[in-house]
């Protein structure tokens, strides 16, 4: 009844129900092609032909529904599909088909673990939960009780605090809250010993307590006694008097002054005579210094002239005076400036043949107005009264010496002077002396000739006028 194309008409050509009888259908059973879902077939029976049916409506207005016909019972079937609903997103869920309500939202996924630290969010393109710990999420904002860190399972950790023993000895050790940091700070105090002698000890933030350097205690002047004092933690510099004393009982006692050092008092011990020439006595007189007769003996013309004296009782000794006349004009010369003074014991010289080269002194001294030992001045006196022979005396003060009782000599040379002119020692004949005797004049130098006696006692001997007398020594009081 039909051409199986489902066209009840189409290809039949005198036979309109397709059954192969070209006198065409006489009933719709005829036309009826076994698939109910494309509708019931008619016949027309006019023309003969068969008419096709109303397929059957599946669509149920349904986006998300697979819509279906059964072709054998026609029965339609709407399939919910979720597929239809799908987004392609897995963040906000899983997308579903409702064959009434169409395509449903899904339900995004859980992201909160409830751990506090974690951030909590999702991967879209990962299609995932992402739970990541974030140790900012625990900070406390304190520096000093650790970084707290965040566990993805036990939510908050807390810290361990920084370290700040830095293992010397002598440094406060402190977290520093405000900026952050461990502070080790140098105390001097933690290596304090409680001394004040051994210096203030320090502390050195790496090398721990260093000893302190002890306080100078020299202040510079001898005669304080310098010490530290560490129960009233000072430097003493104590004035001892003691310090300066020099055992030279000729000089002005010393007292200690703590700026100024050893100073004298400013007096000076009284000196009387205790051993001289006095004027007007025959000096002794020996060949070993006879100027005249013995010069070959040794009697040191060429750079002094020696005379004897007695000490009676041992005795201190620091200053010696002499007197000399020289040539008017050079009272004062430089070439005398300057005196040694020697002493012998008398009976080293006394045997009439030892010369004074030959003898040992017991004393040699050497003094000079340039070291402020020797001074000189005009007596106002002249060489019997001739006024171009004037006395000048000498003064030479030395460290004192002692001289047990004994019979001397001494001896006075000038180092200096070259004998251009005259200088004569004083040694003051007795009256009524022979013009001849040697004790008449004593020179040093070269003029007049040494073996050339002077007539000076042929000249009334009262003319001359030596003051006090012709050397003395003098010590203390």
């Amino acid at each position: 009844t039909g051409d199986g194309d489902g066209d009840p008409t189409t290809g039949m050509t005198g036979d309109g129900d397709g059954d192969g009888d070209p006198g065409g259908c006489m009933l719709d059973a005829e036309c009826d092609d076994g698939d109910a879902c494309n509708g019931a077939e008619t016949c027309n029976t006019v023309t003969g032909q068969c008419e096709a049916g109303t397929p059957v409506d599946i669509d149920d207005g349904v986006t998300c529904t697979d819509d279906a016909c059964d072709p054998v019972t026609g029965a339609v079937t709407h399939t919910e599909n979720d597929a239809f609903c799908d987004n392609g997103l897995f963040c906000d869920g899983a997308e579903s088909c409702d064959a009434t309500l169409d395509c449903q939202n899904g339900t995004a996924p859980g992201v909160d673990d409830s751990v506090g630290c974690t951030d909590d969010s999702c991967d879209e393109a990962n299609d995932q939960i992402v739970n990541a710990a974030n140790d900012a999420n625990c900070d406390n904002g304190l520096f000093c009780d650790g970084a707290e860190t965040c566990d993805a399972t036990l939510d908050c950790q807390t810290g361990t605090a920084p370290a700040v023993d830095d293992s010397v000895g002598c440094t406060d050790d402190s977290c520093d809250e405000v900026n952050d940091q461990i502070v080790n700070a140098a105390n001097d105090a933690n290596c304090d010993n409680g001394l004040f002698c051994d210096g203030a000890e320090t502390c050195d933030a790496t090398l721990d307590c260093q000893t302190g350097a002890a306080p100078t205690v020299d202040d510079g002047v001898d005669c304080t006694d310098d010490s530290c004092d560490e129960v009233n933690d000072q430097v003493v510099n104590a004035a001892n008097d003691a310090n300066c004393a020099d055992s030279n009982s000729c000089n002005a006692p010393q007292v200690c002054d703590q700026t100024l050092d050893c100073q004298d008092t400013g007096t000076d011990p009284t000196l009387v005579e205790v051993a001289g020439n006095p004027p007007y006595v025959t000096p002794w007189a020996f060949p070993q210094f006879n100027m005249g007769p013995d010069v070959a003996g040794g009697n040191w013309g060429a750079d002094g002239v020696a005379d004897g004296f007695t000490v009676a009782v041992s005795s201190t000794v620091c200053e010696f005076e002499w007197n000399i006349l020289v040539t008017a004009g050079n009272e004062l010369s430089p070439l005398l400036e300057e005196a040694v003074i020697e002493v012998f014991d008398a009976a080293t010289v006394l045997d009439g043949t030892t010369s004074f080269s030959a003898a040992t002194a017991i004393e040699t001294i050497t003094v000079s107005e340039a070291a402020g030992t020797l001074t000189r001045e005009l007596t106002g006196d002249e060489y019997f009264n001739d006024s171009n022979l004037p006395v000048v005396r000498y003064t030479a003060t030395f460290d004192d010496r002692t001289w047990g009782a004994d019979d001397y000599f001494v001896h006075v040379s000038y180092p200096n002077f070259d004998g251009s002119f005259l200088a004569r020692w004083l040694s003051s004949p007795a009256v009524g002396t022979a013009v001849d005797d040697p004790e008449c004049a004593v020179y040093w130098g070269a003029t007049p000739a040494l073996d050339t006696p002077v007539n000076a006692c042929s000249i009334d001997s009262t003319l001359f006028r030596p003051r006090d007398a012709d050397f003395r020594f003098f010590g203390p009081q």
